[in-house]
């Protein structure tokens, strides 16, 4: 990830074999200093303009800017495993795709919201156990179809999400 927040650019060329060469493709794309210190992570607001499902393959938070430090939460094995850690959620499609896969590190293993006709009222919860100094997280999606294209992650330490929680990034044009 750049390290300084700001407007950045990626530029790809695809060529093939020397003989052809494809126009470039840009995207361009936001980074932003965070600091957010709370024990309740809440990922909600799904965006996604080309499936009524979404969902995200890996969800991690650092102590450190530019995705360095340590990694919160270690890999989940289960909704509560390991401890102290806890995801909740109020919408997922089954078993397959719970909530806890979106912080096991895998690419392969992923959290799908059920996309339900309201996708932005869904959400995902991560308990840290106690609150934790973020400054940089990292998302990784699945497929194109399935990618958010934009979120909201908002901090609490209580865990209520009444009003007393906190805006910590909103994520769009992903």
């Amino acid at each position: 990830p750049p390290s300084t927040a700001g407007t950045h650019e990626i530029r790809v060329r695809c060529q093939d074999f020397g003989d052809l060469q494809s126009e470039i493709g840009t995207k361009t794309f936001s980074t932003a200093t965070i600091s957010a210190t709370f024990r309740y992570f809440k990922i909600g607001g799904f965006v996604n303009s080309t499936s009524h499902w979404c969902g995200f393959t890996d969800l991690r938070f650092y102590t450190g800017e530019g995705q360095t430090g340590t990694t919160y939460p270690a890999n989940m094995t289960s909704d509560s495993l390991p401890t102290p850690y806890v995801v909740t959620t109020n919408n997922v499609y089954n078993a397959t795709y719970a909530p806890w896969k979106a912080f096991d590190s895998s690419t392969t293993t992923w959290y799908w919201s059920l996309g339900s006709t309201n996708k932005a009222l869904d959400w995902v919860v991560i308990d840290l156990g106690s609150a934790i100094n973020i400054k940089s997280i990292k998302k990784r999606g699945p497929s194109a179809i399935y990618a958010l294209e934009g979120f909201t992650i908002y901090g609490s330490n209580t865990g209520a999400f009444s009003g007393e929680e906190t805006t910590v990034v909103i994520a769009a044009g992903l």
